[in-house]
């Protein structure tokens, strides 16, 4: 079936790249968020990239149609599964000319049957969101800064009762997973907003782990919660103050976007091979 909404909402309005963005490199967030019009680098399209984009439209769609069946609702509101994968595929191709979509779709489509296969009869948990966004406001000395994040399934445990928030993470390995996550801003910020909008129901952050092997084709499944961290979720809500503070304090300069502080580190201004995509504006100028 080719019918039906296609789920491909993109980031929320102010979540953690949002924020991370400028402690990487201020100069880049004024660019991206206040000039967007300013010509960027093509993203370099990568196996990894395309492979969790296409999962998780995938998984997406998945846990979509079970919330509706749910509800009572007709699941044929939003594709299938596979048809979401075909389609976002064929989005992708046309947007970037890079034909890695369509290369991948037929895999994703396999590894989305491989994850029925071991998780389809899993009965125990309530769908409650599906990539919808969610928000906070972090109080700071009488200012309010708003926080949103965009998880990819919010759900109720049936058997305790606890709503977690789930992170769909395609990855090449399984191994350690979910240790190097831990202190990792998003999923701060998913425990911040669990713990502030349900309050003592929220159980925790899942991540829902599916690993490819490239040379063989062998799909693999995990689900792992992710360990709490009392302090960094204490230090994350001042982190959060902190660059809202120093972003209004640079604003208030009036410099142009171009002359922001930039980070200038081989970390920064080349990330997975290629150059950052406002590389050019910080090598020549703005008016290149």
């Amino acid at each position: 079936m080719t019918g039906g909404k296609l789920i491909d909402r993109g980031p929320s309005r102010k979540g953690w790249h949002w924020h991370q963005t400028f402690m990487v490199c201020p100069r880049l967030w004024a660019l991206h968020y206040l000039e967007p019009d300013k010509e960027k680098e093509p993203r370099k399209m990568s196996d990894p990239l395309v492979r969790g984009t296409l999962v998780h439209c995938g998984l997406a769609h998945v846990y979509k149609r079970i919330q509706l069946k749910a509800q009572g609702r007709e699941a044929d509101e939003y594709m299938r599964p596979y048809s979401a994968i075909r389609a976002l595929a064929k989005k992708e191709t046309a947007a970037s000319g890079d034909p890695i979509w369509e290369d991948w779709s037929e895999r994703c489509q396999s590894i989305i049957t491989h994850y029925n296969v071991t998780w389809g009869d899993d009965t125990d948990w309530e769908i409650l969101n599906v990539e919808d966004e969610i928000e906070v406001y972090i109080e700071d000395a009488g200012r309010k800064h708003l926080y949103t994040q965009r998880p990819d399934l919010v759900a109720r445990r049936r058997s305790d009762g606890k709503v977690y928030i789930w992170d769909h993470k395609c990855v090449a390995t399984l191994h350690r997973s979910g240790a190097r996550r831990q202190l990792s801003g998003q999923f701060l910020g998913y425990r911040v907003l669990g713990q502030s909008i349900w309050g003592e129901e929220f159980g925790g952050v899942m991540l829902n782990l599916v690993s490819f092997d490239n040379k063989t084709g062998k799909v693999s499944t995990r689900r792992e919660y992710v360990k709490a961290a009392p302090f960094g979720d204490q230090q994350f809500t001042r982190t959060i103050k902190w660059a809202n503070r120093a972003i209004e304090m640079f604003k208030k300069t009036g410099l142009p976007a171009a002359e922001w502080p930039g980070a200038h580190t081989e970390y920064s201004c080349w990330r997975y091979n290629s150059p950052c995509e406002m590389a050019h504006i910080c090598n020549y100028g703005p008016t290149l």
